[in-house]
């Protein structure tokens, strides 16, 4: 329910609508993905006032921002070597952007938030060494880790890497299979987060797409998602630039958030968790 003072804001002041389905829940949280940071200023434009518009109650109730992945279009325009934190960084330009932001926010690792600068083509193959030396520099300048979880009112929002294992033609390496299985052996629910899309019951594959997740080359992920599926309460990804649901195994929600950067009207995901059956209620909006 909104608030007195944010209807007064909406409808006295003129400060903006919500242009959003808000779904029920006991708690909010707002999804992005591929925003793509770059020289494009509208871009830049749009993620102001999509902060301004959480600060300011417009987009009201929203606890936690997620974004599964491609953050920039490359962490710099060109790279000769500079030193990290220099100003031609489009990484850091995105820190100080959702730094902005008077809630918690949290990022997952795309395949351009690899690429080092616009000259490197972010679906060719990466090599180990070149993943770690880009991972270095986002956790240096992000202080986010390649993957980790967040505890948040019982449930565990779990940030996974799907480009950790491309280096093997995969998308998760074993390290991180195996502490994904230890996090899910909690008994709490859980919501994962990861850029690449996966085959789903209904799977419809964009012709453009590239290095989506599929059992043949990622039996272990599936054993793991099989195995806790009861305990999975939702799946979000990005990298595809459409608005997409379905469901796993016929029981775990999947959706695919659009580009935050293609779309001019800015759009997002809310995400609604219900404590009292454990369960997300998820709705569409946009800024514009």
């Amino acid at each position: 329910m909104l608030t007195l003072a944010v209807l007064f804001c909406l409808v006295a002041l003129g400060c903006g609508k919500i242009n959003a389905h808000f779904p029920t829940g006991d708690f909010h949280i707002l999804v992005i993905s591929d925003t793509h940071i770059s020289n494009d200023q509208t871009k830049i434009e749009r993620l102001r006032e999509l902060d301004h518009r959480i600060n300011q109650g417009v987009i009201p109730g929203i606890c936690m921002l997620v974004h599964t992945g491609d953050v920039v279009s490359s962490v710099y325009q060109t790279y000769k070597g500079e030193a990290i934190g220099r100003r031609n960084s489009r990484l850091a330009r995105a820190v100080q952007l959702f730094s902005q932001l008077d809630i918690p926010y949290y990022w997952v690792m795309g395949n351009h938030d690899y690429k080092i600068d616009s000259d490197r083509d972010s679906d060719a193959p990466f090599q180990k060494q070149e993943l770690m030396r880009m991972e270095k520099i986002w956790k240096e300048m992000t202080d986010f880790d390649p993957y980790f979880a967040v505890f948040y009112r019982g449930w565990k929002f779990i940030f996974m890497n799907s480009m950790r294992g491309c280096y093997q033609e995969r998308n998760f390496d074993d390290e991180q299979l195996i502490w994904l299985e230890r996090q899910l052996e909690e008994r709490i629910p859980a919501v994962l987060f990861f850029h690449h899309p996966l085959k789903t019951d209904h799977f419809r594959l964009w012709e453009w797409s590239s290095r989506f997740i599929e059992p043949e080359t990622e039996p272990e992920f599936y054993r793991i998602l099989k195995k806790y599926q009861i305990r999975i309460k939702g799946i979000f990804v990005g990298h595809e630039h459409h608005f997409i649901s379905d469901t796993l195994f016929g029981n775990i929600p999947v959706y695919e958030t659009a580009s935050f950067a293609d779309d001019e009207k800015g759009p997002y995901i809310i995400a609604g968790f219900n404590d009292s059956d454990k369960t997300i209620a998820v709705g569409k909006g946009h800024i514009y």
